[in-house]
């Protein structure tokens, strides 16, 4: 990640991305497992993260991890597609 996309993220109050994490084209993609991300805390984390997001300019698109290793094509497609409308 650049440091324009650091600074971005700072200066939206986010916390750094983890490494199944990637922004492209203003998208913010992010790889879910229920783990981390089904307790109480993790969903509304979540949900206030792509709240902060979206005000930084991104389209927050998630996948959840079954999605991204049991149907990695769906997953292509569908960035795919949103790279192509935001072209």
């Amino acid at each position: 990640m650049g440091n324009g996309a650091f600074k971005r993220d700072v200066e939206a109050g986010l916390e750094p991305l983890k490494p199944l994490d990637w922004r492209i084209a203003e998208l913010a993609l992010s790889q879910h497992g229920g783990a981390t991300h089904m307790t109480r805390h993790g969903f509304e984390h979540d949900r206030i993260r792509d709240q902060r997001l979206t005000l930084a300019g991104f389209q927050v698109v998630r996948f959840p991890w079954r999605q991204v290793f049991d149907d990695p094509r769906s997953v292509e497609a569908t960035l795919r597609a949103l790279l192509r409308r935001a072209a």
